[in-house]
Protein backbone atom coordinates (compact mmCIF):
# COMPACT_ATOMS: atom_id res chain seq x y z
CA UNK A 1 0.00 0.00 0.00
CA UNK A 2 3.21 2.21 0.92
CA UNK A 3 2.25 5.76 1.19
CA UNK A 4 -1.48 5.98 -0.17
CA UNK A 5 -2.78 5.49 3.44
CA UNK A 6 -0.87 7.28 6.19
CA UNK A 7 0.79 5.37 8.69
CA UNK A 8 -2.09 6.24 11.52
CA UNK A 9 -5.30 4.89 9.27
CA UNK A 10 -3.76 1.67 8.15
CA UNK A 11 -5.03 -0.02 10.85
CA UNK A 12 -8.28 1.44 10.53
CA UNK A 13 -8.54 1.02 6.10
CA UNK A 14 -11.39 -2.29 6.17
CA UNK A 15 -10.28 -5.45 5.26
CA UNK A 16 -11.98 -5.92 1.76
CA UNK A 17 -10.33 -2.48 0.71
CA UNK A 18 -6.65 -3.44 1.89
CA UNK A 19 -6.96 -6.43 -0.49
CA UNK A 20 -8.05 -4.40 -2.94
CA UNK A 21 -4.98 -2.03 -2.50
CA UNK A 22 -3.06 -4.56 -1.79
CA UNK A 23 -3.86 -6.02 -5.49
CA UNK A 24 -3.02 -2.91 -7.01
CA UNK A 25 -6.65 -2.00 -7.78
CA UNK A 26 -5.68 1.84 -7.38
CA UNK A 27 -3.61 1.63 -9.97
CA UNK A 28 -5.99 0.77 -12.42
CA UNK A 29 -8.17 3.42 -12.31
CA UNK A 30 -8.83 6.07 -14.42
CA UNK A 31 -6.26 8.90 -14.77
CA UNK A 32 -9.09 11.14 -13.63
CA UNK A 33 -9.91 8.99 -11.11
CA UNK A 34 -6.55 8.94 -9.37
CA UNK A 35 -6.55 12.58 -7.64
CA UNK A 36 -9.56 12.27 -5.55
CA UNK A 37 -9.02 8.47 -4.51
CA UNK A 38 -5.52 8.84 -3.51
CA UNK A 39 -6.41 12.50 -1.97
CA UNK A 40 -9.36 10.10 0.16
CA UNK A 41 -7.14 7.58 1.42
CA UNK A 42 -4.32 9.87 2.47
CA UNK A 43 -6.89 12.03 4.53
CA UNK A 44 -8.83 8.51 5.62
CA UNK A 45 -8.39 9.07 9.33
CA UNK A 46 -10.37 12.23 9.09
CA UNK A 47 -13.13 11.32 6.83
CA UNK A 48 -16.47 11.09 7.83
CA UNK A 49 -18.41 7.41 7.53
CA UNK A 50 -20.16 8.46 3.97
CA UNK A 51 -16.33 9.61 2.20
CA UNK A 52 -14.86 6.09 3.61
CA UNK A 53 -17.93 4.04 1.85
CA UNK A 54 -17.41 6.40 -1.72
CA UNK A 55 -13.48 5.19 -1.45
CA UNK A 56 -14.30 1.57 -0.28
CA UNK A 57 -17.07 0.69 -2.74
CA UNK A 58 -15.55 2.02 -5.69
CA UNK A 59 -12.45 0.17 -5.00
CA UNK A 60 -14.01 -3.10 -3.46
CA UNK A 61 -16.34 -3.04 -6.36
CA UNK A 62 -13.65 -2.96 -8.72
CA UNK A 63 -11.61 -5.30 -7.26
CA UNK A 64 -14.36 -7.67 -7.44
CA UNK A 65 -14.81 -7.67 -11.47
CA UNK A 66 -12.88 -9.47 -13.96
CA UNK A 67 -10.09 -7.34 -15.71
CA UNK A 68 -12.58 -7.72 -18.80
CA UNK A 69 -15.71 -6.33 -16.66
CA UNK A 70 -13.09 -3.92 -15.21
CA UNK A 71 -12.26 -2.23 -18.88
CA UNK A 72 -16.32 -2.38 -19.38
CA UNK A 73 -16.90 -0.18 -16.76
CA UNK A 74 -14.50 2.37 -17.43
CA UNK A 75 -14.85 1.88 -20.84
CA UNK A 76 -16.34 5.44 -21.10
CA UNK A 77 -14.42 7.06 -18.63
CA UNK A 78 -11.29 6.50 -20.88
CA UNK A 79 -12.89 7.18 -24.04
CA UNK A 80 -13.89 10.85 -22.94
CA UNK A 81 -10.05 11.73 -20.94
CA UNK A 82 -8.85 10.57 -24.61
CA UNK A 83 -10.91 12.87 -26.35
CA UNK A 84 -10.37 15.63 -23.76
CA UNK A 85 -6.37 14.90 -24.02
CA UNK A 86 -6.18 14.40 -20.64
CA UNK A 87 -2.83 11.72 -20.94
CA UNK A 88 -1.30 15.72 -22.36
CA UNK A 89 -2.28 18.24 -19.70
CA UNK A 90 -0.21 19.18 -16.55
CA UNK A 91 -2.84 16.54 -14.65
CA UNK A 92 -1.92 15.95 -10.93
CA UNK A 93 -2.45 11.78 -10.23
CA UNK A 94 -1.28 12.87 -6.20
CA UNK A 95 -4.04 14.87 -5.51
CA UNK A 96 -7.24 17.14 -6.00
CA UNK A 97 -5.56 20.32 -7.37
CA UNK A 98 -7.38 23.81 -8.86
CA UNK A 99 -5.71 22.97 -12.22
CA UNK A 100 -7.25 19.70 -12.94
CA UNK A 101 -10.46 21.19 -11.51
CA UNK A 102 -9.94 23.99 -14.34
CA UNK A 103 -8.55 21.88 -17.20
CA UNK A 104 -11.93 19.43 -16.45
CA UNK A 105 -14.33 21.89 -16.44
CA UNK A 106 -12.76 23.71 -19.26
CA UNK A 107 -13.08 20.61 -21.81
CA UNK A 108 -16.07 21.03 -23.94
CA UNK A 109 -16.75 16.89 -22.88
CA UNK A 110 -16.98 17.97 -19.28
CA UNK A 111 -20.57 17.23 -18.75
CA UNK A 112 -20.32 13.83 -20.46
CA UNK A 113 -17.33 12.70 -18.38
CA UNK A 114 -18.77 14.02 -15.10
CA UNK A 115 -22.17 11.51 -16.36
CA UNK A 116 -19.87 8.42 -16.67
CA UNK A 117 -17.86 9.22 -13.49
CA UNK A 118 -21.42 9.06 -11.67
CA UNK A 119 -22.39 6.06 -13.97
CA UNK A 120 -19.05 4.03 -12.21
CA UNK A 121 -20.05 5.53 -8.58
CA UNK A 122 -23.96 4.42 -9.01
CA UNK A 123 -22.49 0.68 -10.18
CA UNK A 124 -20.01 0.34 -7.38
CA UNK A 125 -23.33 1.86 -4.80
CA UNK A 126 -25.29 -0.82 -6.17
CA UNK A 127 -22.97 -3.49 -6.33
CA UNK A 128 -22.20 -2.67 -1.92
CA UNK A 129 -26.34 -2.53 -1.48
CA UNK A 130 -26.38 -6.11 -2.83
CA UNK A 131 -23.40 -7.18 -1.34
CA UNK A 132 -24.55 -5.70 2.34
CA UNK A 133 -28.66 -6.50 1.57
CA UNK A 134 -28.86 -9.95 -0.19
CA UNK A 135 -32.58 -9.96 0.29
CA UNK A 136 -33.19 -6.92 -2.39
CA UNK A 137 -32.50 -7.11 -5.43
CA UNK A 138 -30.85 -4.48 -7.40
CA UNK A 139 -34.00 -2.92 -9.07
CA UNK A 140 -35.82 -2.89 -5.74
CA UNK A 141 -32.60 -0.94 -4.20
CA UNK A 142 -32.59 1.38 -7.14
CA UNK A 143 -35.95 2.11 -6.63
CA UNK A 144 -35.51 2.95 -2.76
CA UNK A 145 -32.70 4.90 -3.14
CA UNK A 146 -34.30 7.49 -5.59
CA UNK A 147 -37.57 7.51 -3.53
CA UNK A 148 -36.24 9.07 -0.68
CA UNK A 149 -36.77 12.71 -0.76
CA UNK A 150 -36.07 15.50 1.11
CA UNK A 151 -39.27 17.19 1.99
CA UNK A 152 -38.55 19.94 4.72
CA UNK A 153 -36.74 20.81 7.81
CA UNK A 154 -38.41 19.44 10.72
CA UNK A 155 -39.64 22.37 13.42
CA UNK A 156 -40.47 24.60 11.23
CA UNK A 157 -43.33 26.22 12.06
CA UNK A 158 -45.91 26.34 9.09
CA UNK A 159 -43.85 24.34 7.09
CA UNK A 160 -45.53 21.71 4.53
CA UNK A 161 -44.63 18.54 4.10
CA UNK A 162 -45.21 16.93 -0.04
CA UNK A 163 -45.63 13.64 -0.73
CA UNK A 164 -43.39 11.56 -3.31
CA UNK A 165 -44.06 12.98 -6.62
CA UNK A 166 -43.73 10.28 -9.20
CA UNK A 167 -44.57 7.54 -7.81
CA UNK A 168 -47.75 5.27 -7.30
CA UNK A 169 -45.99 3.90 -3.99
CA UNK A 170 -47.35 5.57 -0.66
CA UNK A 171 -45.06 7.48 1.19
CA UNK A 172 -44.48 7.98 5.01
CA UNK A 173 -42.36 10.66 6.83
CA UNK A 174 -39.01 10.06 8.38
CA UNK A 175 -37.08 12.31 10.37
CA UNK A 176 -33.62 11.35 10.02
CA UNK A 177 -31.37 14.31 11.99
CA UNK A 178 -33.77 17.23 11.86
CA UNK A 179 -34.91 16.79 8.54
CA UNK A 180 -38.18 15.02 7.10
CA UNK A 181 -38.01 12.84 4.49
CA UNK A 182 -40.72 10.78 2.55
CA UNK A 183 -39.40 7.40 2.61
CA UNK A 184 -41.79 5.14 -0.51
CA UNK A 185 -42.92 1.83 0.42
CA UNK A 186 -44.03 -1.36 -1.23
Amino acid sequence: MGAEVSSQAKDKIPEKLQRALDEGWLNRLPRTFLPFTRQQLRDWEYLFPHEHKSVENLLVFVASLSRPEAVDLFREVLQLEEKMGVGRWQFSTEEQTILNASLLARSSYYPEWRKAVQKVFDAAEEHSGRENNPGIDSSSWSFHKSCLLMAHESGNAGSRSAAPSNSTRKGVPVTVRRKQFWECQD
